[in-house]
């Protein structure tokens, strides 16, 4: 009894034992005294979480004479969960000041008063309602008597522990009797697979586990690859994952997972841990807290762990140990189902099958190595069966006939009908140049053979020989002055000399626009043959020879598979995209109207037919061993 309150009161200063009046302090050690053999034969062999709850309470509050808790139902108390240091003398003398605070709603303080029996000693008592989520309970003590601030302390303190009575009753342990050390764990196997997800459950055990055993923390995590990966922690509906208590905490449990053993730390009795570093770290982070890690298995198999750590003046046992390891194991499936089925449907298909495989390879039955010996022939008749031996190369289409569209003359864009893209037939326009000037000019040379045949003609009459000859001369040079613009201007006008498709220009945003003699202004690629550009790894083309047959399936058109044939092998490397490639020349052993020039896909070239083995292996082995003798061997 004679323990300092441990709390600040509301103007801020602690309140020490020896703030209580020293007539207090003395009635208190002489109801102690006199009540101390009654109330030890009274008490039960195994307290009940609630009673531990107000044992607890009573010791951390100086000059505590009475406590208890009672139940509601409606607006009266039910009945009375834990008494100290006697639970008949606590429900008859604090029940009725419980009443009124219940009534009120509100803290109940009486304050200077006596007992009926008349001492001399004055005494307080406090009344404090406690309202959780789903229910309402009343805690009430009788103290000595002290000053109004240390009232308010003491009332702080009960509503801050009210909040961890509140998640006792609500875990389930409300109703767990001292003679039925089952049910706590029947209740709690209950709260976990009520939980709607695998969070909720390991939240609602952390919680409870930590009240029941009067923990500071109770963390759990799950194995992830080779590590512990944090869960929930007690009284924390979240946690930042990066910090360094998280990391502390899931080092230690990764610590005893890989161990293969449950941890007490500091260890109890004769056992003894080989490798305890984390738990030592851990312990120095957080104040020189005991530890106690539990193991959770399923199928023989660790999926977890479990930390509990509470003060060093009350280390973990090995009962407390076994307890837990017994609780677990019951609620470890629970866990495990509940992160089977909240897994994604890939990882789970490989998860079942690597452990079908490590049981067929690990198992030491005859039944397992019979398996283990029908997998390894049939891995070995599987790696030896022939198949198809391809190589994988891009490829684009291109025309077999294409031919460029140039501008005849120096001048300027007139019209143009089509762009890239466009199919056009044979004889179709495609633009037209400005020939304003090629007329005019085709003008002036028409006047001037018209005014050679006149003077030529009146040189005839006259017959005059040489002055016929001359114009005769002029004439021709006329006439082919004439013909040289007849034919400017019909070339002005530029045609498709096939039918086909356009691959390249387009004039409708350049119309008057000038253009040099000889300038390309369009590309057109025929319709009817095609043939395909293959690029293909310098590692793979080795095997290709002309003639051998492959098979092209274009990106634009995915569900359709075109039968190729390979044409030439240009002995030219290509740098692309940081790899040496070589292009290859092929045709289309059919043709579609659907397929255009500039279309790409894939190709894959048959190789002939190796064993399944080499063709998986090879591409490897081949840079290993040019690997080997680059570097001398």
């Amino acid at each position: 009894m004679a323990q300092a309150l441990r709390h600040r009161d509301s103007e801020g200063t602690v309140v020490p034992e020896d703030t209580v009046p020293e007539a207090g302090r003395d009635a208190a050690r002489n109801a102690e005294a006199q009540d101390g053999q009654t109330s030890r034969s009274k008490q039960p062999k195994i307290n009940s979480p609630p009673q531990e709850w107000l044992n607890w309470q009573c010791k951390m509050i100086a000059g505590v004479a009475v406590g208890a808790v009672f139940d509601v139902s409606g607006k009266k108390l039910r009945t009375i969960k834990a008494g100290w240091p006697d639970r008949r003398q606590a429900q008859s003398e604090l029940l009725e000041v419980a009443q009124k605070a219940l009534e009120s709603s509100e803290v109940q303080i009486l304050s200077q008063q006596t007992l009926s029996t008349g001492e001399p000693e004055l005494f307080d008592y406090i009344a404090v309602p406690v309202v959780t989520q789903h229910s309402i309970y009343v805690v009430a003590m009788r103290i000595v008597s002290r000053s109004q601030s240390q009232q308010q302390a003491v009332v702080q303190l009960l509503q801050w522990g009210g909040l961890w009575l509140g998640t006792i009753f609500e875990m389930g342990f409300g109703a767990t009797a001292s003679n039925d050390p089952q049910s706590s764990d029947n209740s709690l196997l209950g709260k976990v697979l009520a939980g709607t997800s695998v969070q909720a459950s390991c939240v609602e055990l952390v919680n409870a586990l930590a009240a029941e055993l009067n923990c500071e923390r109770v963390s759990i995590g799950f194995k992830h690859r080779l590590n512990i990966k944090l869960k929930a922690i007690s009284q924390l509906s979240d946690f930042d994952s990066k910090r360094q208590l998280v990391r502390s905490i899931e080092a230690a449990m990764s610590e005893a997972v890989d161990q293969d053993t449950s941890m007490l730390f500091p260890a109890s009795g004769d056992v003894q841990i080989p490798v305890t570093t984390a738990h030592s770290e851990l312990q120095h982070q957080n104040g020189q807290l005991a530890c106690c890690t539990i193991l959770l298995q399923h199928n023989d198999e660790v999926i977890g762990a479990l930390l509990c750590e509470r003060d060093s003046a009350q280390p973990f046992s090995q009962s407390i140990q076994h307890k837990c390891e017994n609780l677990l194991a019951d609620i470890a499936p629970v866990l495990a189902l509940k992160l089977d089925l909240e897994q994604p449907l890939i990882p789970t298909v490989l998860s079942d099958a690597r452990s079908g495989l490590r049981k067929i390879l690990l198992g030491d039955t005859r039944a397992s190595r019979i398996k283990r010996a029908g997998v390894c022939v049939a891995a070995i008749l599987i790696g030896l069966f022939p198949v198809q031996h391809k190589v994988v190369a891009t490829a684009s289409v291109e025309g077999a006939d294409k031919q460029v569209l140039v501008a005849p003359q120096a001048g300027y864009i007139k019209s143009a009908s089509v762009r890239a893209g466009d199919l056009v037939a044979e004889g179709d326009t495609i633009a037209t140049l400005d020939d304003r000037n090629l007329a005019i000019e085709r003008n002036k040379w028409l006047g001037e053979l018209a005014k050679i045949e006149t003077s030529f003609a009146q040189a005839l009459g006259t017959r005059n020989r040489s002055e016929v000859g001359l114009l005769q001369a002029r004439k021709q040079q006329a006439q082919a002055e004439l013909d040289l613009i007849n034919q400017k201007l019909d070339r002005s006008v530029l045609r498709a000399p096939f039918d086909g498709v356009l691959v390249s220009g387009d004039l409708n945003q350049s119309l008057g626009a000038p253009v040099a003699a000889g300038e390309v202004l369009f590309e057109i690629a025929s319709l009817e043959n095609y043939r395909l550009l293959l690029e293909i790894d310098e590692h793979d083309v080795a095997g290709v020879t002309e003639g051998q047959a492959g098979h092209l399936r274009i990106s634009a058109l995915p569900g359709r598979t075109y039968a190729t044939t390979i044409k030439s092998v240009m002995p030219v490397a290509v740098s692309r995209n940081k790899r040496t490639v070589f292009q290859l020349e092929a045709n289309l052993d059919e043709t579609s109207r659907v397929l255009r020039p500039g279309m790409r896909g894939v190709a894959k070239i048959n190789l002939g037919r190796r064993s399944l083995i080499w063709v998986l292996t090879h591409g490897l082995l081949d840079r290993v061993r040019l690997w080997l003798w680059a570097v001398g061997f």
